[in-house]
């Protein structure tokens, strides 16, 4: 759900500060979605598109200063959201699984 939210920097940041500022790992997980755009894009990833149009980013829009980041968030937006809250470390978990893809925050 951090794709939805207006402010996902925010909520990451809440999530250091509640595992003791980066001392425990704060586990992600999100839709896996090409690192890059490439069309045509496969079924799942254009399904994903059509609940980012349709519902995760209209919700995400709703604050008057949003992210706007909706359904298809990149690996590299993510990294960069970990970033900003303060996390040095950010690695994609070897889980295979076709609709998510798992991130590993700590630091």
């Amino acid at each position: 759900m951090l794709h939805d939210l207006p402010n996902p920097v925010e909520a990451l940041r809440a999530a250091r500060r509640l595992t003791g500022d980066g001392k425990a790992p704060v586990i992600i997980v999100d839709e896996r979605v090409r690192d890059e755009f490439t069309a045509p894009a496969d079924p799942i990833e254009r399904f994903f598109y059509a609940a980012s149009v349709l519902h995760c980013l209209p919700v995400g829009r709703d604050a008057e200063h949003s992210a706007e980041t909706g359904t298809v968030m990149r690996p590299n937006v993510l990294r960069r959201y970990a970033t900003e809250a303060g996390f040095q470390h950010v690695t994609v978990l070897p889980i295979e699984n076709d609709l998510f893809r798992f991130y590993r925050m700590e630091g």
